[in-house]
């Protein structure tokens, strides 16, 4: 907690961080957390394959809206009847654009009215050549955000540590799902 809000300018309950078996492991969580039936999960089009294959795999219906060299196109969520939208604001993947404040604005809007959740795959934002950090999703709604962050980057890639920072109203249920997918991080690796 101390950590993000140094490097992000977050201001995270130590209560509402979770370490993971890396972000991976807090996505698969996550699809379980948020899926509902009859409602998509909205991702970037394009996206992460890997990331894209853990929804398909829990059978999750699958949405697409498009990206383009400014991340997620928010004009099509018009009309989406979503339990939640995968982004990578910060950096989007692949094409590389950094979410724009008022399709920032758009998405959190978007998040409120449908009654669905924003799943925030920061994967790297802490590897930046020029400028101050990106601000989180997060920090503009964390009632509405599931952010997933990672060890892997900065430290090295076989660490396998990552976290994510989950809404009160959703951490019974993910400490129930967290519980019964991994007992624990090996305690050398997170000291």
């Amino acid at each position: 907690a101390a950590w993000l809000r140094r490097s992000k300018g977050m201001a995270v309950r130590e209560e509402d961080l979770f370490i993971t078996a890396g972000a991976t492991h807090a996505l698969h969580v996550a699809a379980d957390l948020v899926s509902r039936e009859g409602r998509e999960i909205l991702v970037e089009d394009p996206c992460n394959k890997g990331m894209l294959q853990i929804f398909l795999n829990k059978g999750c219906t699958i949405g697409r809206i498009s990206a383009d060299e400014q991340g997620l196109r928010t004009e099509e969520l018009d009309g989406r009847q979503a339990c939640a939208v995968y982004v990578t604001p910060s950096h989007q993947f692949p094409l590389g654009g950094i979410l724009p404040a008022g399709r920032r604005a758009a998405l959190i809007r978007f998040a409120r009215e449908s009654d669905s959740y924003i799943v925030e795959d920061d994967y790297d934002s802490e590897i930046r050549y020029y400028g101050d950090p990106v601000a989180p999703l997060h920090a503009m709604d964390p009632e509405r955000v599931i952010y997933i962050g990672t060890f892997s980057k900065v430290l090295f890639p076989g660490l396998r540590i990552g976290y994510a920072i989950v809404p009160p109203e959703l951490q019974p249920r993910w400490r129930s799902l967290r519980t019964h997918t991994d007992v624990q991080n090996p305690p050398f690796e997170q000291a």
